[in-house]
């Protein structure tokens, strides 16, 4: 019974409660102030349509701003018809904004957005390109409002006339390679490689060398898709070239280097190449690496073992070459071999509890079972 009481006070609260969260009229006032200093959508816009939305009076809202004859407040109300559903009057509310003010480019934007969302691609286009003629130059909106454009033609098959207008987009700062990589993508989603390949080519030639590996092979790829596989294998060589043992990319890069060999049935080069670059630069760990991964691909376990024998002759410190030595002799049922390998990491490391698991089973093969326990 002592339950009743509590549950009658929480529903008087509750009233209250809620009363507490409905913002002040100051806070709505605020929302609408900054709405007409700069009546674009975005966060004063969403919140005040979210005050009314849930109190069911947008109704009020959009009566407040119909009466209104400023160029804010018919482009409020636009905002305001667009959330609400009602796109012609949208429509008809930017375009009196837009005789209000024949210099903001913010109707045709707005009446851009519209037409996009209408799946009128074309119209959009229209509208954007009376947009991008009234935003200033230096203007930040002008970039955008571009790609915008070229988006809008592609939708609409003007394939020439998006790429005019993403063009545009560099031509106002062809050192930007955030936008040039921007630029790429939208080339490389919208199967235009070339262009695509052109702007990632700049971009390779003018980033720093810890981020030119990354994009050699996304040039590699698309040339790839593109059937122009030398172009392909030479950017993936270039972009081996700049990375050395140990980085996280090589592995990666190697990989993809041999699919694409494997694909065109032209291992064979691949394997002379690398062979003949190994011999050029015998204390290359880097020669030695490719053509253990490659060997490792093909299944050539002979190979792979010459070759990861001269690569912990050069790097003898390298316990994980000699391990993996050592992995690969036991594959081979060369067990004496792999044994002498075990002896000496342990040697190194006599406490290694890989290294000891690996003799010990080597023990027990050997019928020493008893020296494996005491191992």
């Amino acid at each position: 019974m002592r339950r009743l009481p509590l549950l009658f006070s929480l529903l008087l609260l509750a009233p209250g409660a809620q009363a507490q969260t409905t913002p002040s009229p100051k806070i709505i006032e605020r929302y609408k102030q900054m709405l007409a200093a700069n009546p674009v959508e975005g966060t004063a816009l969403d919140r005040l349509w979210k005050i009314y939305a849930e109190q069911g009076q947008t109704g009020q809202l959009l009566d407040e701003y119909k009466g209104g004859d400023s160029f804010a407040g018919q482009m409020i109300l636009g905002h305001l018809l667009r959330r609400a559903a009602r796109g012609n009057e949208a429509a008809g509310a930017y375009q009196r904004a837009a005789a209000l003010d024949a210099t903001s480019p913010l109707p045709a934007m707005a009446l851009a957005q519209l037409e996009t969302e209408r799946t009128h691609p074309r119209e959009a286009a229209a509208w954007l390109e009376k947009a991008v003629a009234l935003i200033p130059t230096g203007d930040p909106r002008l970039s955008e409002t571009l790609l915008q454009l070229g988006t809008a033609w592609l939708d609409a098959g003007e394939t020439v006339k998006a790429a005019e207008a993403w063009e545009k987009t560099v031509a106002l700062n062809p050192a930007d390679l955030a936008l040039r990589r921007k630029l790429a993508d939208a080339y490389q989603r919208n199967f235009l490689p070339e262009r695509a390949i052109e702007h990632l080519q700049y971009v390779e030639g003018h980033s720093a060398p810890t981020d030119r590996p990354l994009v050699l092979q996304q040039i590699a790829r698309i040339q790839q898709g593109a059937g122009q596989q030398d172009a392909a294998i030479a950017a993936l060589e270039k972009a081996l070239a700049l990375t050395g043992p140990g980085n996280w990319l090589r592995t990666d890069l190697e990989s993809q280097l041999i699919r694409l060999h494997q694909r065109y049935h032209r291992t064979e080069e691949l394997e002379e190449r690398w062979k003949k670059f190994a011999a050029e630069n015998p204390r290359d760990l880097g020669a030695c690496l490719q053509l253990v991964e490659l060997y490792e691909r093909l299944g050539d376990l002979e190979q792979q073992r010459v070759w990861l024998e001269k690569l912990t002759v050069l790097a003898p410190k390298n316990l994980e070459y000699r391990e993996k030595f050592a992995r690969l002799l036991l594959q081979m049922d060369r067990g004496e071999q792999a044994t002498a390998v075990y002896d000496a990491l342990l040697k190194d490391q006599p406490t290694n509890a890989d290294f000891v698991f690996a003799r010990a089973r080597l023990d027990v093969q050997h019928d020493a079972a008893q020296t494996a326990k005491q191992r």
